[in-house]
């Protein structure tokens, strides 16, 4: 039997039917949606024109569906934005959530082991990392506990420091619209398709890929206090921001740790003396970066 962290209090479901589905998407999101194979998925993001990320999120299909599990925070938000750009499009937009229970693993994906196991869609948090996501209707989920063939847990603090440790970003409320997508490490979690057609933010997003240096990156940081995600970090010896807290989870014995967007001059520092939360110590993340 496995164990699995249920994150139906962090996220959201949105679905996507109807013929033009995958060409709207396409449209819309820095991953390639023609590359997603049946029960699989990938992870991407939602840009507003200036390439600035609204929302992350996780793409899966099952048969000729799409589902789009988000942060819930900012589910309205999307549904209502996506809707607006539908136009004449043949595809249905709906907030699935209450049908699906989403299962987080830190260990391996789900595999399909067992009869009463249906209609799994599984994703990785990018190829470089063990973490994954796994979208299952509520009905097979009881059929699975009942066999035996699965455990879940409501209790998230391990999950959230996975996430921490594999440096995997998280966008919430307070910190959509603030990064480029590679700021966020996402051409390296293969996020971003540089070979797709074009989608909304793409012209910025490209050309910093192609012509540019992405000069502040993702890392994971630990520190004494707490520092809420979307707070800038400042230090006395730049007159500017050398960063900005993507995330921040307590420890369970003591301490905090989270991710921060970072100037990458700053990164190769064990040790940051930050002016209002004091010492940050600066982890780089376990995968490669592209830049």
């Amino acid at each position: 039997m496995s164990s699995f962290y249920d994150l139906n209090n962090k996220k959201s479901v949105i679905s996507f039917n109807g013929n033009d589905a995958e060409n709207f998407l396409q449209g819309q999101v820095t991953c390639d949606v023609a590359d997603i194979e049946n029960n699989g998925g990938t992870m991407g993001a939602l840009c507003n024109p200036k390439g600035r990320v609204i929302c992350l999120f996780h793409l899966l299909k099952q048969a000729d569906s799409y589902f789009m599990v988000l942060n819930s925070g900012l589910c309205k938000l999307i549904m209502d934005r996506l809707q607006m750009y539908k136009f004449r499009s043949n595809v249905q937009i709906k907030d699935v959530s209450e049908q699906y229970t989403i299962l987080g693993d830190i260990n391996t994906s789900i595999q399909k082991t067992d009869d009463t196991i249906d209609s799994f869609a599984t994703v990785m948090y990018g190829a470089q990392t063990n973490v994954s996501l796994t979208l299952i209707e509520n009905m097979s989920l009881k059929l699975a506990i009942e066999s035996n063939a699965l455990s879940i847990t409501q209790d998230t603090i391990e999950w959230d420091s996975a996430l921490t440790e594999a440096c995997l970003p998280e966008i919430t409320p307070a910190t959509s619209e603030l990064f480029i997508p590679q700021m966020l490490n996402l051409d390296a979690l293969d996020g971003i398709s540089f070979q797709k057609g074009c989608y909304t933010g793409q012209e910025v997003i490209a050309r910093l890929h192609y012509k540019g240096t992405v000069k502040r990156r993702l890392f994971s940081f630990e520190s004494d206090v707490a520092i809420l995600p979307g707070i800038d970090i400042l230090t006395a010896d730049d007159k500017n921001s050398i960063g900005t807290i993507v995330s921040c989870i307590q420890h369970v014995d003591s301490g905090y740790s989270g991710t921060v967007i970072i100037k990458n001059n700053y990164s190769d520092q064990a040790t940051i003396n930050s002016d209002e939360f004091g010492k940050i110590s600066i982890n780089p993340p376990p995968y490669s970066l592209n830049s």
